[in-house]
Order: C-alpha cells, then structure tokens, then sequence
C-alpha cells in the first residue's frame, strides 16, 4: 500500500529531487530499506546492490544458472541476479574474471551497464552518443565512452553542478534510484 510504502522509506525527504523515483522503484520491488524505515539515499551502492535494482526495475527473472564470476558466492542473495544480467550480457566483470562483490559501483560502471540494458534488453532506439557532454569527458574510460555519451543523450546520466561527470566518483543510492527511474520513463519499463 502507498501508506506502507511511505513508512519503509521515511529518510526520502533528505533527497527531495529523488524522492518520486525511489517511491517507484520501491513500488516495483526494486529497492527496499536497508534498515526499518531507512532509505538511506547518501549510502554508496556496491555493484551487486545496482544489478539486483536494474534487474529488478524491468521485471527481468531471475536466472538459476551461476554467473561464473569466481568471486560470487552461488548460493548468496545476489546470486541470482548476476546470473540474469550476464544471460543477458549486461555485465561483464573485472579483466580477472571477478565481479567485484561488495566493490561500490561507479558512475562510469554503473552508466555501462545501464546502456547494455538498453541496448540488449529495453525497447528503445539509442540515439547517438554526445561524447563531449561534460566537462571532465577525457576521463572516461574507453569501454564506458560511448556509454556515457549515449545515455547522456537520453538525458539518463547528468553532469554535477560544476558540468563534470565525475566518472570514477562512487554513486549513491539516491543517485541510483534516479538514473533507473529516468530510464523506465523513457521506455516505459517495456523489455524486449
């Protein structure tokens, strides 16, 4: 119910530019207080936090199968949800074959993963990628160049007040709940 969902997450108003997409999101199932009554919108997101949330988000089912990552505990709460983003390859992992369990996710990461979302997953045309959109777009990674600008083109991922990106900067759970929430508008949380 609103009421309840209201309770859970009484710590949204310390966000207020966040609050209608964590409410959403909570209503979806895709995010749930950390503590009771707690949202805790400052608090970094570890990167098997943000798979569980997109994965959740679109209503995608979670696999069964393992995820092959060697440092993913098969039986832990996550498990099934890195098993689903890889089946559908919007994850790849670290080059040593970990995922980074319990890594806080980045802002470049984070926007990587959420454009192989769209691209492999989503009902959505990506327009082209706007690769000069900040002010700090040098220091974007390679692999997460085109991500960044395509989902900046998509107004999903914004620049900070001083027009950076801040790409290797950690994202909060407020800042989560916002990106995911700007994509399940723009789609309409329509898969493919």
């Amino acid at each position: 119910s609103r009421r309840q969902r209201q309770m859970c997450i009484r710590d949204r108003g310390t966000v207020e530019w966040a609050r209608s997409a964590i409410e959403d999101l909570f209503a979806r199932g895709a995010v749930s207080g950390v503590a009771a009554r707690r949202f805790e919108p400052d608090a970094q997101v570890t990167r098997e936090q943000f798979v569980k949330m997109a994965v959740g988000a679109f209503g995608l089912e979670p696999a069964d199968e393992e995820s092959g990552f060697a440092d993913a505990e098969p039986d832990a709460w996550y498990a099934p949800y890195l098993s689903t983003a890889r089946k559908y390859r919007i994850i790849n992992g670290y080059e040593n074959g970990l995922f980074g369990v319990g890594d806080p996710i980045t802002r470049e990461d984070m926007t990587a993963i959420l454009y192989r979302l769209s691209n492999a997953v989503l009902d959505i045309r990506l327009p082209e990628p706007k690769t000069d959109s900040f002010a700090d777009s040098a220091q974007v990674a390679d692999y997460a160049r085109e991500a960044v600008g395509t989902m900046a083109a998509l107004g999903i991922v914004r620049g900070r007040e001083d027009g950076c990106f801040a790409p290797r900067s950690m994202t909060t759970r407020a800042e989560t709940a916002v990106m995911l929430y700007r994509l399940i508008e723009i789609t309409g949380g329509n898969v493919k």
